[in-house]
């Protein structure tokens, strides 16, 4: 950073800064929702394709053990009724899918915090260019918005309160995190 800077510089750079903030504190948030969305997903694929399996599964037993022995062949059609129903929910809602979708997207927002972080703490200290800095900053929040428009975009309701009591409680912070400091970074 130049010795002798300008009010006006001074005030570039604290405006360069506070755009930073912003960016690393919404992708701290929007990331951690889509990788807990990922994590309820991950959750859902479970309780979707556990049953899958071991329906069809027996399903097949039941079919082989009916027709060799005549036995009950409604167990057999019930069970496929019921391995029907909820292969057809697991394809619907391709659990597997969401969650990978969700989760990919968390850590590239957490990346993108890491990256507004890195130049607050970093770059701004540097002896980069205030037009060097502007790029940076446009940069990423070309960034962010190109996440904001890709799928998926949107959150079940009630992760953000779970996020923010998450980061209110430290969960996400590190001691010497300035991101997090009451003081404003």
């Amino acid at each position: 950073m130049a010795a002798m800077e300008t009010t006006q510089e001074a005030e570039l750079r604290r405006e360069l800064s506070d755009e930073a903030q912003r960016i690393a504190i919404d992708a701290e948030y929007t990331g951690r929702q889509h990788l807990m969305a990922g994590q309820d997903w991950r959750a859902k694929a479970t309780l979707l394709g556990l049953p899958v399996t071991l329906i069809s599964a027996a399903t097949g037993a039941g079919a082989g053990l009916s027709a060799v022995f005549g036995g009950a062949t409604w167990l057999t059609a019930v069970l496929a009724f019921a391995g029907a129903l909820i292969a057809a929910a697991h394809a619907y809602f391709r659990p597997e899918e969401q969650a990978s979708k969700h989760s990919v997207k968390g850590s590239k927002y957490i990346a993108l915090r890491n990256e507004a972080r890195r130049f607050r703490n970093l770059d701004l200290n540097s002896d980069l260019s205030l037009d060097a800095l502007k790029d940076r900053v446009h940069a990423l929040g070309r960034q962010h918005d190109d996440l904001r428009a890709a799928e998926p975009r949107e959150l079940p309701k009630g992760l953000y309160a779970k996020v923010k009591a998450d980061i209110e409680a430290g969960n996400y912070t590190y001691e010497n995190d300035p991101l997090w400091q009451k003081d404003g970074g």
